[in-house]
């Protein structure tokens, strides 16, 4: 619970977007398993009390500004549907224990297929609301235009190689008509942007195609290794779709192969038949 509230929190958009994607797969794996769904809703049911009690706390301190000003965190946090959806979340979680097991999947099934229209709506409607071109994103459409701009100009051994681990910016700002692109007025003018803000564009760009192989690689490898572990599937899902808007931190990455490790020795464990997965 604590840390979703830390991702609704931290000022970026994506946090939502993760947050929802999380407490979503916790209810689609508990359509196979009813404790999975009784603890997604319980999670959903913490963020939702947590986040307004959070909120008001700072407020009775005095300590608002601690969130970041620039986003959209100040504006929500305070905000009464809070309260709103953890009194639905309750309903369930409360509806969950008294139903019948049968029931409680039709139900299930229904909430989950609710709820995936209801995010896929919502998502395209954001989507269509944010600035066209350059600024899409604070300014990634620029970027991605960059990248893209950059991949194209390479030659065929660059193209294969990339330019070289990190040298995105090094590589992009030596070329006027693509570094025209991400020069933005406002509140980012003048920061040199040392990556694409999209590990896979990044990757394209630094290590070229064999080494965007060799990354996809590492996903594909794992959905498929590990598509029996929830947890390990759900760090691979929540992962990518950062890294869609996002890029590769010491504070984020490691922990996904460190993830992606439990998981390869849980498996080996099953393999021997001293550990059960599902």
């Amino acid at each position: 619970v604590s840390a979703l509230v830390l991702l609704l929190t931290q000022g970026s958009d994506i946090g939502i977007v993760i947050a929802a994607a999380c407490v979503g797969m916790g209810l689609l794996y508990g359509i196979r398993k009813k404790e999975i769904f009784t603890r997604s809703i319980l999670l959903a049911l913490g963020v939702c009390v947590l986040c307004p009690v959070m909120g008001w706390t700072m407020r009775l301190l005095g300590t608002l500004e601690m969130l970041p000003a620039d986003g959209f965190v100040p504006g929500i946090i305070l905000k009464p549907f809070w309260w709103g959806a953890a009194v639905v979340f309750a309903g369930l979680y409360l509806l969950e224990r008294v139903m019948p097991v049968k029931t409680a999947k039709v139900v299930n099934r229904s909430l989950v297929l609710v709820g995936v229209l209801a995010v896929s709506t919502l998502s395209i409607l954001y989507l269509c609301m944010l600035p066209k071109g350059a600024e899409w994103g604070s300014g990634r459409g620029g970027l991605w235009q960059a990248a893209l701009a950059a991949f194209r100009r390479m030659d065929l051994p660059q193209k294969f190689l990339g330019v070289g681990p990190d040298c995105y910016a090094e590589y992009i700002y030596n070329i006027p008509s693509i570094a025209g692109l991400i020069q933005m007025e406002g509140h980012w003018a003048g920061v040199v942007f040392a990556n694409a803000h999209n590990e896979w564009l990044n990757m394209l760009v630094n290590e070229g195609v064999l080494g965007l192989a060799a990354y996809l690689g590492v996903f594909a490898c794992a959905f498929r290794r590990y598509r029996r572990m929830p947890l390990g599937v759900m760090a691979l899902v929540l992962y990518g779709i950062s890294s869609l808007v996002s890029f590769q931190q010491v504070m984020n990455t490691p922990l996904l192969f460190l993830v992606l490790g439990i998981c390869e020795s849980r498996y080996r464990l099953w393999k021997t038949g001293s550990y059960l997965i599902w």
